[in-house]
């Protein structure tokens, strides 16, 4: 029950440090992309760490699903990085992926 709390907490550190990153960018461009990655770190940490164990085909599909958006964040921190607006196509393809597997993964658990 502890580490639920923990990875919750840190998933919603990770969730603020992208969003602040990605606003920020709008005015202090020279340190957005080191709190948006800070925040990518923390949300693949608490991906690997809440991974779906079980045998449910739906949920391994989901959370693979979940996988590939986190992993979308990484070329958007780094397009964040050399200053180019690509980061934003990925960062929204990410963050639908984000939303449909949000939207379906609870009412199946």
């Amino acid at each position: 029950m502890k580490n639920k709390r923990l990875y919750d907490t840190l998933f919603g550190l990770a969730a603020f440090f992208i969003l602040t990153g990605a606003v920020i960018n709008l005015y202090y461009p020279q340190y957005a992309p080191y709190i948006f990655s800070v925040g990518v770190a923390l949300l693949i940490i608490v991906r690997i760490n809440t991974m779906y164990k079980g045998n449910d085909f739906r949920l391994k599909r989901l959370q693979n699903m979940q996988i590939i958006a986190t992993l979308l964040y990484i070329p958007a921190a780094y397009f964040m990085f050399v200053q180019s607006k690509v980061w934003v196509a990925i960062l929204t393809a990410a963050a639908v992926m984000e939303l449909v597997t949000s939207f379906r993964a609870p009412s199946k658990k």
